[in-house]
């Protein structure tokens, strides 16, 4: 990390900087007929789509496999058993020594995140000066540029922090050389977040803009929540209160609604604005989102990839995800967003789907459905070309997490009445039997554990999981209760709470050392 980003390649900008391999990469000058990224963002009519970039980067972190990957080793997903082969993919679900600093698919979801960070703050270094020289007329575009920066800052980090711990952070020096560091504590990151999401909200427009990829202030203010939420419960920033407060304002004058059919949501052809905080947008011919391909069932993938629930098993549900009550699972009977998140019969045009022989038992178990592109057949695609929209923030988490902050400042009785009210009335079509409603009688301890599993059945499949089990306390009890992979192996301890460390890192990042790495991790 001897060189700093200062000059940007203006064919990486107009295509949405694709992003960077690795820490060290990134901070290589580019040739001399590059533009600096100084020279990039003093015109106001490339900012916007330099902060694209940096939303089709961050989008990278929940798409393919690697979007995937980070909810394997859950109670709610794991790696298929002829993936699990791959023993460098199957350490996030078995634990076993190959969870290791070099293990490349750490590093590669390492490379994903960071990098947006420090483009992020790049563009706050050069975009906030220019408030007090800017005309008036453009003011409020500069502000919601400066807005955009900040979350992007802070989403990365929050991306990184929720998998890693502690981590590194980014200043640019007034030259705008980018000085990066060692491991900062973890009240440093949340406040580098908190101080940035707070600078979000304040910049960023408080509507939906005609381009969708803009983040609102109302998104801002969830993924402040999410912090709140979350902080480690030693800190100073686990703060159900200021959660509260945040998800209320929301609640009350953001003017989201549930969509009224569950199934809608992962219909591409309805638009679900009223239910979506923050949307990742695609296409099926040149923006694709590759879910399918890694979570669909390899029986069906015999048939030319042309049938829309194929794929390769890489992301499958655990028993306990998919299976009724009655049958030790997480579903209730007539909850219809069971057979709207997984798919249990896999019969197409007639034929049934078969096991490929030697690829593992689990191909005709149930599958994640929500990213089945049926327009495929239309086009006349294979599943690889899934282009589904996919949700980053859903108001019906917002819901949870608001019950969740209310019961956490002693009212469970009306987070109980949140969830009954909304979520769960949505779930059995606005007609909830009284025997599935909550009793609002109960005590914050039972409220703790039914909301975990209502999370799951609402945003199955949605890459959370993780982050609720970890602020929970319950990653380790319920990963080694759930998932066939870490309850086989019996490796899994509180250590595998966090990611280790890449290797590429520390040895590409002067200001850590293998002694920095996460406490029983290699």
């Amino acid at each position: 990390m001897k060189s700093v980003i200062k000059k940007l390649n203006i064919f990486a900008l107009a295509v949405g900087l694709a992003a960077m391999p690795a820490c060290s990469d990134f901070l290589i000058e580019e040739p001399q007929t590059s533009l600096s990224i100084e020279q990039v963002l003093s015109d106001m009519d490339n900012i916007q789509p330099y902060l694209n970039g940096l939303y089709s980067n961050l989008r990278k972190c929940r798409i393919s496999r690697e979007g995937l990957r980070v909810n394997h080793g859950t109670d709610e997903l794991k790696i298929g058993e002829a993936q699990h082969n791959d023993l460098t993919k199957g350490a996030f679900d078995d634990f076993s020594p190959l969870y290791n600093s070099e293990n490349p698919y750490f590093a590669e979801l390492w490379n994903l995140r960071f990098p947006v960070a420090v483009q992020a703050a790049q563009a706050l270094h050069y975009l906030e000066p220019q408030l007090s020289t800017v005309e008036e007329s453009r003011q409020t575009e500069l502000k919601s540029y400066i807005g955009q920066a900040a979350f992007y800052e802070a989403t990365a980090y929050f991306e990184l922090t929720f998998y890693w711990g502690e981590i590194p952070l980014t200043t640019i020096a007034e030259d705008g050389s980018v000085q990066l560091s060692g491991r900062k504590s973890l009240n440093e990151v949340y406040k580098k977040m908190v101080d940035l999401y707070t600078k979000a909200m304040t910049y960023l427009p408080d509507t939906r803009q005609s381009d969708g990829r803009i983040p609102t202030t109302w998104t801002a203010k969830a993924m402040l929540a999410k912090v709140y939420m979350a902080a480690e419960p030693t800190s100073e920033y686990r703060r159900y209160d200021l959660a509260l407060e945040l998800l209320q304002d929301i609640v009350n004058n953001g003017g989201f609604s549930l969509m009224t059919n569950y199934s809608d949501l992962w219909d591409p052809n309805v638009s679900c604005d009223q239910e979506s905080l923050w949307t990742f947008y695609f296409n099926n011919t040149t923006d694709l989102n590759y879910l399918q391909w890694y979570c669909g069932t390899r029986a069906a993938s015999g048939w030319n990839q042309r049938c829309p629930f194929g794929g390769y098993d890489e992301a499958v549900p655990t028993q306990y995800a998919y299976s009724t009550v009655a049958n030790g699972g997480v579903w209730e009977d007539g909850d219809t967003r069971k057979d709207a998140s997984l798919r249990y019969e896999f019969t197409w045009n007639g034929q049934a789907s078969s096991a490929t022989p030697g690829f593992g038992d689990d191909q005709l178990d149930p599958h994640i459905k929500k990213y089945e592109d049926e327009r495929i057949v239309e086009l006349d695609q294979t599943f690889w070309n899934c282009g589904k929209n996919t949700y980053y923030l859903r108001y019906a988490d917002v819901l949870l997490l608001y019950a969740e902050a209310l019961n956490e400042t002693g009212n469970t009785s009306e987070a109980v009445n949140v969830v009954n009210n909304q979520v769960r009335a949505r779930a059995w079509n606005w007609n909830l039997p009284a025997e599935m409603a909550w009793n609002p009688g109960m005590g914050a301890d039972e409220f703790r554990t039914k909301i975990l599993d209502e999370r799951m059945r609402e945003l199955m499949g949605e890459m959370w999981r993780r982050y609720d089990l970890l602020r929970t306390g319950k990653y380790v009890e319920y990963t080694t209760l759930r998932n066939p992979w870490a309850a086989e192996s019996g490796n899994m301890t509180d250590a595998h709470k966090r990611f280790p460390i890449p290797y590429t890192e520390i040895t590409q990042n002067e200001f850590i050392t293998e002694a920095d790495q996460n406490p029983g991790l290699k």
